[in-house]
C-alpha cells in the first residue's frame, strides 16, 4: 500500500479497497493511512425479508436483506449488525451518513488496523464473503 501520495492514488492502491472492490461493492474513499481506512458504501434496505443476506447488485449497490421491521430504526441497527458481521467489524465501527428514514442509505464504514486485527485479519474475512 503506497501512503506517501494523496487523493486517489492510495485510494486505488490499499489493499482493502481492492478486495471490497473485487466484491462488486462500489465504494467512496473518505480517509486512509497505516492505521485506518474510512470507506462510504451505498445499501439499499430490504426490511421484513425472510432471510437475512447480503447481495451487490451490477451497480456495485450493498442490498441487504434484513428480518427487522422499518419501525423505530430496528431495520437500520439490523443492517449495520449485518454488515459489520459480513465485514469482520463491529457495528459501532459503522454509521449511517444519509437516509435514515429511506430505503437507500450512505453508510461510513471504519477499518481500524491494530495488532489484534491487521489488515490481513480482513482480507482473509473478505476471501470467505458469500451471496448468502
Amino acid at each position: 500500500m503506497t501512503l506517501k501520495v494523496s487523493g486517489d492514488l492510495i485510494f486505488m492502491e490499499h489493499e482493502l479497497v481492492q478486495a471490497l472492490k473485487e466484491k462488486g461493492i462500489n465504494l467512496k474513499l473518505v480517509q486512509a493511512s497505516a492505521e485506518e481506512l474510512l470507506v462510504e458504501i451505498t445499501v439499499l434496505a430490504k426490511p421484513g425479508a425472510k432471510l437475512e443476506k447480503i447481495k451487490v447488485d451490477e451497480y456495485g449497490q450493498v442490498n441487504c436483506f434484513v428480518n427487522a421491521k422499518a419501525l423505530g430504526g430496528k431495520a437500520n441497527k439490523s443492517i449495520l449488525k449485518l454488515l459489520a458481521k459480513k465485514l469482520g467489524t463491529s457495528p459501532s465501527r459503522l454509521e449511517i451518513l444519509g437516509g435514515d428514514k429511506s430505503k437507500l442509505k450512505r453508510v461510513l464504514i471504519a477499518f481500524f488496523f491494530a495488532e489484534h486485527r491487521p489488515i490481513s485479519y480482513y482480507l482473509e474475512i473478505l476471501e470467505q464473503w458469500s451471496e448468502a
